[in-house]
């Protein structure tokens, strides 16, 4: 019983830290942009050299830095009182704002590594949901591809929003990475399971509980050398 009960712990700690290194990464990249568009070393540009939109953007990421941040704290703070998922925060959004946050978590690794990344601008779709913790899925789902583009050609990335035959709203994230082998399909859900040496095998079994927990379903296909498309119906 001790020994399971070490395992346990051992396993929630990696969920937790999986979930602070997934948001980490984007909110440290968009930080170093902010210092690289105002300072010059460790000095301060003088304000008359500073562009508008260097200012517009170093605003609004430093906005998006602090609203993750928020989001993360409350993540741990939900998740340490449960064995499993926090309690969901029902609110109605639109499923564009998830998107355009995604694009600008990303934006400096995307450019980085020259990944398209394209949304629908339009998406007016209104979703019910815990924004936050579908924030959280889609993190996970965006990393996911862009991990899977390495080594790539013209790498791009795909969201996607749509209502199925039965008007339920979908959201896709679609890349043209490496895919997946049909061998290993059926248990990427599977906790703990990986297709990388340096992967947790946590991602996608998180993304698939929190999405379960809004009463919908996580579904995947892949082609190897060709990509994968994830799509969650709610």
């Amino acid at each position: 019983m001790e020994e399971q009960e070490i395992l346990s712990w051992k396993k929630l700690i990696r969920v937790i830290n999986h979930e602070i290194m997934n948001s980490m990464t984007p909110i440290i990249t968009l930080s170093m942009a902010i210092r690289k568009k105002l300072a010059k070393g460790n000095q301060a540009k003088p304000v008359e050299q500073l562009p508008s939109e260097a200012l517009d953007d170093a605003i609004h990421s430093a906005s998006i830095i602090e609203e993750r941040s928020k989001g993360l704290v409350q993540f741990i703070e939900r998740y340490k009182k449960l064995t499993g998922l926090p309690p969901m925060k029902m609110e109605r959004f639109p499923a564009g704002d998830l998107f355009a946050k995604m694009e600008q978590l990303f934006k400096e690794e995307l450019n980085a590594k020259d990944i398209r990344f394209n949304w629908p601008s339009q998406c007016n779709a209104e979703l019910e949901a815990d924004q936050q913790m579908l924030e959280q899925v889609l993190i996970n789902l965006v990393k996911n591809s862009v991990e899977a583009l390495r080594n790539q050609e013209d790498p791009a990335i795909e969201l996607s929003c749509y209502r199925d035959a039965d008007n339920h709203i979908c959201l896709a994230v679609h890349d043209n990475g490496e895919g997946i082998p049909e061998d290993k399909l059926e248990q990427v859900f599977v906790p703990f399971f990986t297709t990388r040496e340096e992967g947790s095998g946590i991602g996608l079994s998180l993304c698939r509980q929190i999405i379960r927990s809004h009463h919908g379903r996580t579904e995947i296909e892949s082609t190897p050398e060709e990509g994968t498309r994830v799509v969650i119906t709610l």
